[in-house]
């Protein structure tokens, strides 16, 4: 028998203490989802936290690769926020794709549901594969994100209606100039025609010399987010 999503997620372990945990979702007949989680000191259910979801890199050779672009840059770079963040590892090759997109969304419900998280505050970013999924999941998904941020990673395989989602959603790019691993040109395209359309919610910050494998460089730029994010929040 398999049983409904909702009866598989109350039957989940769920972590409550402060710290880094490193846990797994299970689907039924979906894959399990592994995904690394950080709870902030403080964190109770009278207090919900912002949620950011956060898509790793490239490169996965192991189980809760997503520990890394979690640590190295997303918890660092949001940590003013005190949010909850919750990054899985992908279950396909990359996230453009709608296997990927299923885990992230399933993942997203999950959390929804079990851990003092404000729906009104449900940020998608990822690193460079990550980014490029930022730019796939949450143009396909506006109504389940407040903002989508994403970082050294193109908007390849985002068609133009895609895109146009982005004059409603709330988007912060960060991009190197020096990136010669994913070109910044598609991104200053995508911006182009984001502008055009008055799309009043979008910002681009380009690094002028971090190369695209320093992803600890990129925290400042991240953390420069937050004040954006309390005027996206603001404005809801």
């Amino acid at each position: 028998m398999i049983l409904p999503l909702a009866w598989l997620m109350a039957m989940q372990s769920l972590a409550t203490s402060p710290g880094i945990h490193e846990l797994e979702l299970t689907r039924g007949s979906d894959p399990t989802i592994l995904y690394t989680l950080s709870i902030p000191e403080g964190t109770t259910a009278d207090e919900p936290r912002p949620l950011v979801i956060a898509l790793h890199f490239g490169g996965q050779t192991g189980r809760h690769f997503g520990r890394g672009v979690l640590t190295s840059l997303v918890e660092p770079g949001l940590r003013e926020l005190k949010p909850i963040i919750a990054a899985p590892d992908s279950p396909g090759r990359g996230w453009t794709n709608p296997e990927s997109e299923k885990a992230v969304l399933d993942l997203l419900d999950f959390m929804l549901a079990n851990y003092p998280v404000d729906p009104d505050r449900v940020v998608l970013t990822g690193y460079s594969l990550g980014g490029m999924g930022t730019w796939y999941i949450a143009s396909r998904n506006e109504a389940r994100f407040s903002a989508a941020i994403p970082v050294a990673g193109a908007p390849r395989g985002t068609s133009e209606q895609e895109l146009r989602t982005f004059v409603e959603l709330p988007l912060y790019a960060i991009h190197s100039r020096a990136d010669t691993v994913v070109p910044l040109a598609p991104t200053e395209e995508a911006f182009t025609k984001l502008r055009s359309w008055e799309a009043a919610k979008v910002e681009l910050k380009l690094a002028a010399d971090v190369s695209h494998y320093n992803t600890p460089a990129f925290v400042p730029y991240l953390r420069e987010t937050t004040a954006w994010l309390g005027e996206v929040w603001a404005r809801r």
